[in-house]
């Protein structure tokens, strides 16, 4: 689950890199970007039953 995390969150990294380096965003604030994304992550932990991410894992065939 941290790998699939960690890949889309590079993926986006990369995806705002390129918008801000062919000039689609002038500027990135990233404090308030950092900021944000990490209450959404806090957010979304709180709200995570650990039997649906089990019966999700147990689907998948990785435990």
């Amino acid at each position: 689950m941290q790998i699939i995390i960690g890949f889309l969150a590079g993926m986006f990294f990369v995806g705002v890199q390129l918008l801000q380096k062919y000039g689609y965003v002038s500027m990135v604030n990233w404090d308030k970007l950092g900021n944000d994304i990490s209450t959404q992550i806090q957010q979304l932990t709180v709200n995570v039953d650990v039997t649906n991410v089990h019966s999700l894992f147990h689907t998948l065939g990785i435990l």
